[in-house]
Parts: structure tokens; sequence; C-alpha cells
């Protein structure tokens, strides 16, 4: 109850935070670099394979660099609080039950930063007649606390690709991708896992569009459940480059979680 009281005051924050922060337009031409800065809560819950619940909360700061139509950086500096057993360690931010002894713990701090790439090698806004269709790279610096179970203190890395379209008032989405983990020495079996995730919407209006997906990753953990997830999503553009993001997620196998839901603001400079 605590947990869920503290949650609420959370979410209160956020909401409060995006009603009241000043909106600010910076005037552009085309090929001027822009920034888009963007925070969220996102919230999971579930056993994730284990013998004990777990509670993940996951506040981003996401910093996008844009300095062409090709090209485009991003950094995630991400707080992380986790209700958990002192047992379990957050690998690639999946829930993994060592063995010994187990209490319940709360724990809070820095998650792993998140520095990534991408590519356009097709633009559908500079080719209309073409999707968008973009290559990635990623990696997680080990910057979440080991001793926490925040983290393994190893970097991951990976690439992805992933292709998108609109049809009129009608999109898509198809993505990719294989991880490369990063073992501790206190974890065996993990194995590097190949991912996707698919999904269509419809813009509803010029400043709503909804979503409905799907999300598939291997197990991370030999002899174990892959993760699957459906998700339902709306996106509502307030003003002029400020966008709010609602997410629902629904866990189908037993190392996925039960529930979530994603909440997400952005804003473009």
């Amino acid at each position: 109850m605590i947990i869920k009281i503290k949650v609420l005051n959370i979410v209160f924050f956020v909401f409060a935070f995006l009603i009241i922060s000043v909106n600010v337009n910076i005037s552009k031409s085309f090929g001027t670099p822009n920034l888009q800065i963007g925070t969220g809560y996102n919230e999971t819950w579930g056993k994730y394979g284990t013998n004990y619940n777990t509670s993940l909360i996951y506040i981003p700061l996401n910093i996008n660099y844009y300095p062409d139509k090709t090209f485009n950086f991003q950094a995630t500096i991400p707080y992380m609080q986790v209700h958990k057993q002192t047992s379990t360690v957050l690998v690639n931010n999946i829930p993994v039950q060592k063995a010994g002894a187990s209490t319940s713990t709360t724990e809070s701090g820095l998650g792993d930063i998140v520095l990534t790439g991408n590519y356009n090698i097709t633009n559908q806004a500079v080719n209309p007649s073409l999707p968008t269709l973009t290559a990635t790279v990623f990696v997680d610096l080990p910057t979440a606390s080991e001793s926490n179970g925040l983290g393994t203190g190893k970097a991951n890395y990976g690439f992805q690709l992933g292709v998108t379209q609109l049809i009129k008032s009608y999109f898509y989405f198809i993505n990719g991708g294989y991880t490369v983990l990063g073992k501790p020495s206190d974890i065996t079996s993990l194995t590097n896992p190949f991912s996707a995730y698919a999904g269509a919407g419809k813009l509803i209006t010029k400043n709503l569009s909804i979503a409905l997906s799907g999300a598939w990753s291997q197990a991370i953990i030999s002899g174990t459940h892959d993760t699957v997830t459906g998700n339902l999503s709306a996106i509502y553009t307030v003003v002029k480059n400020n966008t709010i993001g609602v997410t629902y997620i629904k866990g189908f196998t037993n190392e996925s979680p039960s529930q979530g839901i994603m909440l997400s603001y952005s804003l473009m400079f």
C-alpha cells in the first residue's frame, strides 16, 4: 500500500510538472539542428518467472539530437526504484533471481545510461514513396549499482533494424534486434537475446494517434520462457512540439511483467 501511494504521488508530480512547464519554441530554418528532451514514468510489476513479486519504476531523461534528417543520437539517463528480493538483480532491466537466502527490499538510484545512434537508410519525410528504414546501434553503460542489484556492472550493446510508414491516416512499425549482454561471474547461463516488436496505429485527429503493438524477446536465462507483451498506446500533441504518451502493457508469459504503464512527455526545440 505504501509503495502504491508513492507511485500515485510520483504520477501526480509528473503530470503537475508537465502542466506548469514552460513551452519554448525556437524558430528554425530547414537543416538547423534540433534538440528533443523527454521524460516519463514507467512502472511494471509481476514475478518475471521468479518466486517473488518485483515492482520496477523507471524514470528516464531522454536527450535526442538531430543534426539532419539522416542521423540522430540519443542519451537516456534513468532513475530507478525497484521493490524486489535481495537475491534479485536486474539484467538488461529484467529481474533475475540468484541462488541464496533472500529478503524483501526497495532499492533506488541511477540506472544504466544508454547511448544510441540511428541512421535513416531511407526517410519517408524526404521521399514520400518509401518507408523510413532505420539502422540503430546502442550501448548500455554500467552505471547502475551492482551491489544494490540495479545492474550487473557490465556493459551491454547491440543493434536494431526498423521500418515505419505512414499511409494516409494509418501507420505501421516493425523492428528487430540483437543484444550482447555483459556476463557477470555470479549469474550463469545468460544468453544474448534476439528481440522484435511490431504494431499499427491510426491518426484519429491531427493531434491524437493510437497504436496497438506486440513485443517479443528471447529468454536471457537458458531453459526459461521468452518475454511477450502486448501494448496499447495513445499519443497526444498538447501544443506545437509538445507530446504526451500513455501506454498500457500486458504480459503473456511467466517471464513477462504481469502488467505495466508508461507515461511519456517530449519537447522539441
